[in-house]
């Protein structure tokens, strides 16, 4: 069974912890933890059964087999006369021991609260028995007082599993599924640098170009013509050209 993971959230700070992603939980871990105590609990819904099935026992004893209808709550044809005896309502209360002793020993906190009920509800019950009672027959025949007595030590657990469950009651200490690394301690605050201011600017220069040759390539040029144009003939002037002038005579005689 794959489970997704989250993407790391962005640093908001420079001091922000390391990300981990977080891990599944164990199935069940949820309701299990620190609940101290638990153990004792379970030793003490162990007791408490322990006398349950002890009376069953005896009932068996007195009447036989046929004591099973009765013990599940179907018939009461086969009675024992005691001043305590197992019935129905007795079976279910063993059934929720076992479960409670099972949740005890697995730490499942959820039995405490739960067991402080279930005994506090058949407590009640036997203070019941025993003021209806009123004294009489307590213990005569010694049977009946050893009967008396488990009525006397399931008053005394129910009385014993209230105070340790609450002398014993606190924070969850359940485990997380991941651990969180603390944050670190600032050594001081630093004041955040500035960009630097380029001195002066400098205009980019173009990119040399080779001196080989041109980076692009004219047109290349025209095939010379096969044969050389022929030269036109000179065409003769319509009139001949007029004759030099002669030279003007001097202004001034020359001396003999």
């Amino acid at each position: 069974m794959s489970y997704p993971t989250p993407y790391p959230p962005p640093a908001a700070s420079p001091y922000a912890p390391p990300y981990a992603p977080p891990h599944p939980a164990a199935p069940g871990a949820a309701g299990r933890g620190g609940g101290g105590g638990l153990i004792a609990l379970g030793l003490l819904l162990l007791a408490q059964l322990a006398i349950e099935l002890g009376v069953l026992a005896w009932d068996f004893s007195q009447a036989g087999p046929d004591y099973a209808l009765t013990a599940l709550g179907f018939s009461f044809t086969a009675y024992v006369q005691a001043p305590v005896g197992f019935f129905g309502f007795d079976t279910a209360f063993c059934v929720a021991l076992a479960v409670l002793i099972v949740g005890a020993f697995n730490r499942a906190r959820w039995t405490r609260p739960a067991a402080v009920v279930l005994l506090g509800a058949n407590a009640y019950a036997a203070g019941a028995l025993l003021i209806s009672q009123g004294g009489d027959g307590f213990a005569e025949p010694v049977s009946h007082l050893v009967l008396n007595l488990t009525v006397l030590a399931t008053l005394v657990l129910a009385l014993a599993v209230a105070v340790l469950v609450g002398a014993t009651r606190g924070p969850a200490t359940t485990q997380p599924s991941w651990t969180a690394q603390p944050y670190p301690v600032p050594q001081g605050y630093q004041a955040p640098q500035a960009y630097p201011v380029p001195q002066q600017y400098q205009v980019p220069q173009p990119y040399p170009e080779p001196q080989d040759q041109h980076p692009y390539p004219g047109p290349p040029s025209a095939a010379p013509p096969a044969t050389p144009p022929a030269t036109p003939p000179k065409t003769p002037s319509a009139s001949p050209p007029a004759p030099a002038a002669p030279p003007a005579p001097p202004s001034v005689p020359p001396k003999l």
